[in-house]
């Protein structure tokens, strides 16, 4: 009587975490380069993490990488539920701009997910970790 009853309880414990819980959103405002941790509101994805990306317009997009652009990465469609995943952690220098026009480096360290827009237009991806075993 044992046996069934743990079977039970770990099925229902590994069920029980299964789903999308939401990262954060990689925008590109002027149709350029944007990563998790170089866009608005920075975020950390952890290394070899399950994902699922969801963008407004076409990009292509690039994991584990600091930048890419129209001709490297894969080709993501509008709307699509893409699911991807990162590999082991790398360190990205994210370069941002001071009121008084001087620069800022500032490094991360995490797993890393690069987008750009396929068109002039600007573009919003929203990024979600999938845990569980579906398949």
């Amino acid at each position: 009587m044992r046996i069934p009853l743990v079977a039970v309880a770990l099925f229902v414990c590994l069920t029980v975490h299964a789903g999308e819980r939401p990262l954060g959103l990689i925008v590109t405002t002027d149709a350029g380069i944007a990563t998790n941790r170089c866009t608005g509101v920075p975020f950390i994805i952890p290394s070899y993490a399950k994902l699922t990306v969801q963008c407004t317009v076409d990009v292509a997009l690039q994991t584990n990488a600091v930048n890419t652009d129209g001709g490297v990465g894969l080709t993501l469609a509008t709307g699509t539920m893409f699911p991807t995943s990162t590999g082991a952690a790398q360190s990205l220098t994210c370069r941002g701009y001071n009121a008084d026009g001087g620069t800022t480096l500032t490094t991360h360290y995490g797993g890393h997910l690069a987008i750009v827009p396929l068109s002039t237009a600007a573009a919003t991806c929203k990024v979600f970790e999938r845990s569980g075993t579906e398949q």
